[in-house]
């Protein structure tokens, strides 16, 4: 079972840490940076003079 980030075994002794997988993005496989934040639940801010997206959670 996974609990806030936490796996936890059937036995429910013990748990493990888990972290989210890390997104690779790259030219050929661009989504709308719009589309990808809201499906991550997040915001992002894009800075063209510096070719910089900046995808930041929300509290």
């Amino acid at each position: 079972m996974l609990k806030e980030g936490q796996f936890i075994p059937d036995g429910g002794k013990g748990s493990i840490a888990v972290r989210p997988p890390a997104i690779k993005v790259s030219y050929t496989l661009l989504v709308p940076a719009g589309a990808l934040a809201q499906a991550l639940g997040i915001t992002a801010k894009w800075e063209g003079n510096l070719y910089r997206l900046t995808l930041t959670t929300q509290k």
